[in-house]
């Protein structure tokens, strides 16, 4: 049997026409934009996949809201796993102007909370 994995973003979400940090409480789901990109998809996939399909998301509102017309264009259950989220938002920053987070914790060449570069330790060899 083969398997195929198709990987789907989110649709179009509040908290990013909103301009803020999306965690847990600051992902207010997705707009009215986003739910009909959601339901073109299921539609979508519907007539191009065939046999079982199970269906995956991080459990923030907008990739659950994302999940669930997809799930039921083909009658089965999503399941939500914690370890789907792109990256966990610090509760300080969640809800937050994104503005504001990019200029405490943007970095050069963009993008947020690059790990620094550990010592290498140097002893007799």
């Amino acid at each position: 049997m083969e398997t195929r994995l198709l990987l789907v973003r989110h649709g179009e979400s509040v908290h990013k026409t909103a301009g803020v940090v999306g965690g847990p409480t600051g992902c207010q789901g997705l707009t009215e934009a986003g739910h009909g990109q959601a339901r073109r998809l299921a539609e979508r996939l519907r007539e191009e996949v065939a046999g079982p399909v199970a269906v995956y998301s991080s459990v923030l509102r907008r990739a659950v809201e994302t999940a669930e017309p997809i799930a039921a264009a083909f009658a089965a259950v999503p399941e939500q796993h914690c370890g789907l989220c792109t990256w966990h938002t610090p509760s300080y920053a969640d809800g937050m102007p994104m503005r504001e987070f990019h200029a405490v914790h943007g970095v050069p060449g963009g993008g947020v909370f690059r790990r620094p570069r550990r010592a290498t330790r140097r002893g007799p060899s």
